[in-house]
């Protein structure tokens, strides 16, 4: 979705008008300069003519229109139809309720826009009631799919996780409240005087070349890795793999969101330490004006591998990490986080195609101005 077509969607035309517009080489401007027999010409109903020429209603602020859109995958939350084109419904009216929020726009695809603008005797009606519940079910569905993808891609291949940042995981895990004794590997753990009784790990021989060294290291990994998924399953991961867009950034995220990103990573050592504890190195991976920033102990790599090859120079990784703040730097977004965990890449988490028929959804810039400053954030939400 380029800026024309978020500038004509954010104001209430369907994506496949807005589309078709914007390969007509049509933007804002050029519109709002058309005169009311123009834009009949282009075949637009009276809504989005007076909606151009006049601005009778606000444009939805473009960081709630992504949001919006986002989260429910650019599809319809009734038919889930994602070849579908869509539009933004207020499911209580504009006219009535002044209310561009997130909690108020339901996605829809023009057959169901038009279902939920008439009443019915025959059939359910799409009342702000109904749209409600098929907005929260889907959301959810959308949300559980990220966790699900990288649940399925940690499982295919038991090797996957590559780091592990004990320190924060296990913050993560007491702050939800987990039962450790109740984790898959506790016991075993326990009995190799890996963990504490209450499921603390326990200091490793600072002689050893990585963490997970010596013939315990599996036992180990794997009531980690326990601990790990027990923590996906409870909170929101974002997989951000393929929206790595600098607008992106600046609309989907906020400081404390969880995010996996995958692809080409480097890692660059900030010490002269090579082996044992604190061996500090910087995680980075950079793409379409976006850096993403950490640091980490190499130390605490799960395999030799890992520490000698796959946590060094340039690899194909995914990172799990939080967001602690994101800041602008000679116009790039540069995401800091702090890593919770890094792993093999996995085909499931990249490349996904939220929607065969608009492909990728990240802005781009154009000569245009779309109501977007640089940023791609709509300027009428400042």
């Amino acid at each position: 979705m380029n800026r024309t077509q978020a500038a004509l969607v954010s104001r209430g035309m369907d994506t496949v008008r807005a589309q078709q517009l914007a390969e007509g080489g049509w933007t804002l401007s050029k519109l709002k300069a058309s005169t009311k027999a123009d834009l009949t010409a282009l075949g637009l109903d009276e809504a989005s003519i007076s909606q151009i020429l006049t601005g009778s209603r606000p444009a939805i602020p473009l960081q709630t229109l992504m949001q919006v859109l986002f989260a429910n995958r650019f599809t319809c939350c009734v038919c889930r139809k994602s070849e579908r084109g869509i539009i933004l419904h207020h499911i209580i009216p504009w006219e009535t309720s002044r209310d561009h929020s997130a909690a108020n726009l339901a996605v829809l695809c023009l057959e169901h826009h038009e279902k939920a603008h008439v009443r019915s005797t025959l059939s359910r009606n799409l009342d702000a009631d109904a749209l409600r519940s098929f907005k929260t079910a889907w959301e959810e569905m959308c949300r559980e799919s990220d966790l699900s993808a990288i649940l399925y891609a940690s499982r295919v291949d038991y090797d996957a996780w590559l780091y592990f940042n004990h320190l924060r995981l296990f913050e993560l895990a007491k702050q939800l409240r987990l039962g450790f004794k109740k984790i898959d590997g506790f016991s075993a753990a326990r009995r190799l005087r890996l963990i504490d009784a209450a499921g603390n790990i326990l200091p490793r021989n600072s002689h050893l070349s990585y963490m997970y060294d010596g013939a315990e290291g599996q036992t180990l990994y794997h009531y980690v890795r326990s601990v790990l998924e027990e923590v996906l399953e409870r909170i929101r991961v974002i997989n951000f793999s393929d929206l790595l867009d600098r607008s992106n950034v600046h609309t989907l995220l906020a400081a404390g969101d969880f995010l996996l990103v995958q692809g080409a990573h480097t890692f660059k050592g900030l010490t002269d330490r090579r082996k044992g504890q604190g061996e500090a190195m910087k995680g980075s991976r950079r793409a379409n004006n976006v850096e993403l920033r950490y640091t980490f102990d190499r130390w605490e790599a799960t395999s030799m591998s890992a520490w000698s090859t796959w946590l060094a120079g340039r690899q194909s990784v995914a990172s799990l990490l939080q967001v602690k703040d994101i800041q602008r730097e000679d116009g790039d977004a540069v995401i800091a986080g702090t890593v919770i965990a890094i792993s093999n890449g996995h085909h499931k988490l990249q490349h996904r195609n939220y929607s065969p028929r608009y492909g990728r959804y990240m802005f781009y810039n154009n000569d245009e101005d779309e109501g977007l400053d640089d940023w791609g954030d709509a300027t009428s939400s400042r």
